[in-house]
């Protein structure tokens, strides 16, 4: 085995030996304790008299020795790893006190290579709890983390932190912020490493930031680019996302056939796939193409199905979608009375859900305060 290739992993046995021992950086010999430094930073190369004198200090030569250290390590990791991916799964799938139990169980060094996304979990729990302020604490100490420790995580988590505080700056309202986050994580990127579907996830959050922002043409030359590669994203919800911002631009631009064709091919796949707040999301869009065809029984049709389809208020958000755009064709047709009572009925069920989502300058509706409200 060649150490180089497993360089990350050997930094982290050097340090964890050294600690283990109780060293200070200093002990080892004759080395420097700033040579040490380097050499656990990855400043140094590990090779040369030098690297060979410490393994020999900290018992980790011949190099057989430091290459079994290396195997069982990363038989540690991918043991750890299985769980990091059940405990998101727990998340995703809203068990999060389940997920918290089992994450307070995991004992690792700071400077672990997967300590980043034991710290990414610990925020996503919170931010799932709609804790925004803890949950960018826990998601900024996993950056500094890496950034301190020189830290080389096998997968995309830094993206995935950049990911999650951009979605809580747009739940805030913050735009600006949430742009620069998704351009950070963006940035982080690594598409040698692990969880490459992060960069698609970015990509859509920048896509509906920016036509939040009345920025149309530059989330059009995006999700254009974004477009010719939906054959290649795993996640079918994000892939739906990407048929809702089409459809919306194809809306605003007016076309109107394009906008319909769109709609009715993401609502097959939401259908097929069992999607069913992307299917919601797409109904509430085909609705509004309608509504402003003033087509408006085939409007109203959409905005009805989205009620009903959802009468146990799993998504209401999709509902106030629904039923503020219900308000809005009243509105239109000068039914002032029917209007009140449905934009009543949006503003109640908007106070319940306790978030106060982003309106932007780009929504076509005066009431269409929660559409695409809910980043990948």
């Amino acid at each position: 085995m060649d150490h180089r290739n497993n360089e990350n992993l050997v930094r982290y046995i050097i340090r964890k030996v050294r600690k283990e021992r109780g060293l200070r950086q200093g002990d080892l010999g004759n080395i420097s304790a700033a040579v040490i430094s380097l050499l656990e930073s990855g400043k140094a190369p590990l090779e040369g008299e030098t690297f060979e004198y410490m393994l020999k200090q900290l018992d980790l030569y011949p190099k057989e020795k430091l290459e079994t250290a290396v195997e069982k390590e990363q038989e540690k990791m991918r043991e750890l790893n299985l769980i990091l991916q059940c405990i998101e799964a727990a998340l995703d799938k809203g068990s999060h006190e389940v997920a918290l139990k089992q994450l307070k169980k995991i004992k690792i060094e700071k400077f672990h290579p997967l300590a980043p996304s034991v710290y990414y979990l610990e925020g996503r729990y919170h931010y799932l709890k709609n804790d925004w302020n803890k949950s960018s604490k826990i998601f900024h100490h996993a950056l500094d983390l890496v950034d301190k420790n020189n830290i080389a995580p096998p997968v995309n988590v830094l993206s995935y932190c950049y990911k999650d505080l951009s979605n809580g700056c747009f739940y805030q309202n913050d735009l600006q912020n949430a742009l620069m986050y998704v351009n950070q994580g963006i940035e982080a990127f690594d598409k040698n490493k692990g969880r490459k579907e992060v960069i698609y996830r970015l990509y859509a959050n920048k896509i509906q930031y920016l036509m939040k922002l009345s920025q149309h043409d530059h989330a059009a030359q995006i999700l254009n680019d974004t477009w010719l590669d939906r054959s290649k994203i795993e996640n079918i919800s994000v892939v739906l996302n990407l048929y809702q911002f089409r459809a919306a631009i194809f809306r605003g631009r007016e076309d109107f056939e394009k906008a319909i064709a769109i709609c009715n091919e993401g609502i097959e796949i939401a259908v097929r796939y069992r999607i069913k707040k992307r299917h919601l999301d797409l109904l509430n869009i085909l609705g509004t193409v309608y509504l402003k065809q003033t087509i408006y029984d085939k409007a109203l049709q959409c905005f009805q199905i989205v009620l009903w389809m959802d009468e146990d208020n799993e998504y209401r958000r999709r509902k106030i979608d629904s039923l503020s755009n219900i308000g809005t064709l009243f509105i239109n047709q000068t039914n002032w009375e029917q209007a009140d009572d449905y934009l009543n009925k949006a503003l109640k069920m908007g106070r319940e859900v306790g978030r106060h989502l982003p309106i932007g300058k780009g929504t076509d509706y005066p009431w269409e305060l929660f559409l695409f409200s809910t980043p990948t």
